[in-house]
């Protein structure tokens, strides 16, 4: 189901796996930062360090930086995702 008037595009998962939709914002993705929300923290490591990633449908893991809440950026996010 496709919802284009409100810009909120939702539909079926095919995976039949239950998931969050993660917001990027342009100016995010020109900084290469995926920001998580704090909800979603629990599914990652509690403190800074490197993580695997796939992106764009790839089936090749990709190791990022992660930045826990608990940094001085008080934000959990994942870098250099910028390419």
């Amino acid at each position: 189901m496709e919802d284009k008037s409100s810009g909120v595009i939702q539909s079926k998962s095919k995976i039949n796996y239950n998931y969050a939709t993660i917001k990027i914002t342009q100016s995010r993705i020109d900084k290469g930062l995926i920001a998580i929300p704090v909800t979603l923290s629990k599914w990652f490591p509690g403190h800074n360090d490197t993580i695997q990633v796939y992106l764009n449908d790839s089936p090749v893991s990709q190791t990022k930086n992660y930045s826990s809440y608990t940094s001085s950026t008080h934000e959990c996010r994942i870098g250099g995702v910028s390419q």
